[in-house]
């Protein structure tokens, strides 16, 4: 009987490691795709930047600040 209980308690610690691996990966994709988003945001300021032919340092500071 105790051994069946066991069982059962080891099943649901595989299924508690499987859900929290699947969440850690989904949580690391999330953070992979937020990572490019600031990228692809910082390179359209600094395009933006150049286009405007404003004052380039402050563009970059804007960049910068943005991306914090």
């Amino acid at each position: 009987c105790g051994d069946l209980i066991l069982q059962e308690k080891v099943f649901l610690f595989a299924i508690y490691l499987f859900t929290q691996d699947i969440l850690r990966s989904l949580r690391r994709s999330l953070i992979k795709k937020q990572i490019s988003n600031q990228i692809y945001f910082i390179y359209k300021m600094l395009i933006s930047a150049n286009e405007m032919k404003k004052n380039y340092m402050q563009g970059t500071y804007i960049v910068i600040y943005a991306a914090w």
